[in-house]
């Protein structure tokens, strides 16, 4: 499938690829907070830019005439759904820990190997976006416009879909605006739109009809932190509740003594909810017996410094 698509058209192919670079990096923004820590989600940002620089020094390097790469458009935009798609498996089957527990040389490669497969697809989105303003740059303010609107939209998009999605989800909707993508870079016929749609649609119909057939409302990146031993509690299945929002995950647990335990961001910050019927004496008991700790960090000064009242 090569590229000899009108220029209007390369317009549409390109707000569709910005909209699934922006979506996408969000999502592992999302990710990476939960699988390990925010520091190293912070990491995605500066992988996605570092990758979709060095996709235009390919360009610039190898590409100058720009012809053969840009007949491949559609294929590199296929080939970026997919090595999209494959970062959940990737990640849920490679050992690296947050604190490298698993020994060097495993740990090496697994993060080595987890940073190859983060900046392959915005590589390929970097090599896309070049070859389009290098191609289109008589109507470079089109094409800007259309850049930032597919980013903007992307951005937008996360807040409505990844409570529905969770960001295992929204894999396959970054592949569905690829795979249109791949037909606006194309020189299929119109009738080709509807092939890319349908395929969109089964993408993005996926993540729910599989929760729906199993239960489970999330495709799940697995935790390499284990953060408040949450990954653990999940994995011996002891989790009652999970939900993602645009801000933090949610994971919710029970205790024996009936309390809730509420864990945000895989364990970043956790809280529990303990039922109370209106009796203070066994509180005051356990105060009394056991000072040091009951009440600890900053957040219990108040409390005790009311101990006695």
């Amino acid at each position: 499938m090569d590229s000899t698509a009108p220029k209007h058209r390369l317009h549409f192919g390109l707000a569709f690829v910005t909209l699934a670079t922006l979506l996408l990096q969000l999502a592992l923004v999302r990710v990476f907070d939960v699988i390990l820590d925010p520091n190293m989600a912070y990491m995605v940002i500066t992988s996605a830019m570092f990758a979709l620089g060095l996709g235009g020094i390919y360009v610039y390097l190898f590409g100058k005439s720009g012809d053969d790469i840009f007949c491949k458009l559609p294929v590199l935009a296929l080939g970026y759904a997919a090595a999209s798609l494959v970062l959940l498996p990737a990640l849920n089957a490679l050992p690296f820990t947050k604190d490298f527990s698993g020994g060097l040389w495993v740990e090496v490669f697994s993060w080595g190997a987890m940073y190859l497969l983060l900046i392959l697809p915005f590589f390929i989105g970097g090599v896309i976006i070049s070859v389009v303003f290098a191609k289109g740059s008589s109507q470079s303010h089109k094409l800007y416009f259309f850049d930032l609107a597919g980013a903007g939209l992307g951005c937008l998009l996360l807040v409505p879909l990844i409570p529905s999605f969770g960001p295992g989800g929204l894999l396959f909707v970054v592949a569905a605006s690829l795979v249109i993508s791949a037909f606006f870079l194309s020189a299929l016929p119109r009738v080709g739109l509807v092939a890319a749609i349908a395929a969109a649609v089964a993408l993005i119909a996926f993540p729910p009809v599989r929760a729906a057939m199993t239960g489970e409302p999330y495709l799940e990146f697995r935790g390499h932190g284990n953060k408040r031993n949450v990954d653990a509690r999940i994995q011996a299945g002891l989790r009652e509740f999970v939900y993602w929002d645009p801000v933090s995950k949610l994971d919710v647990f029970a205790h024996d003594d009936g309390a809730k335990d509420f864990q945000l961001d895989g364990g970043q910050q956790s809280s529990y909810l303990i039922g109370f019927d209106g009796d203070y004496g066994p509180f005051r008991e356990e105060m009394e017996n056991n000072p040091d700790g009951y009440f600890f960090g900053l957040n219990s000064l108040a409390h005790w410094i009311q101990r006695d009242k």
